[in-house]
């Protein structure tokens, strides 16, 4: 969430987590490789998969290795 002071007050903004899976890049992938203590590529390799499959795995999840809303909401990202 994101707070702004405006003229007319603060506003609020909720932030939008976008589906991020094997070839995706940026700072979605940073906070992953993060959580997960991985070298900060930005890059979602082969490695974050396995990660992120042996993750929802071990949540009762589809292990898909695709991080939607489902996973982010266990992660607590």
């Amino acid at each position: 969430m994101i707070l702004s002071n405006q003229p007319h007050g603060y506003e609020f903004k909720e932030i939008k987590r976008h589906l991020v899976k094997k070839g995706s890049y940026g700072y979605a992938v940073t906070e992953l490789q993060n959580y997960f203590e991985l070298e900060n590529t930005g890059y979602f390799d082969d490695l974050l998969e396995q990660k992120i499959k042996d993750f929802q795995a071990l949540n009762n999840l589809k292990a898909d290795g695709i991080v939607g809303t489902n996973t982010y909401k266990y992660l607590s990202l």
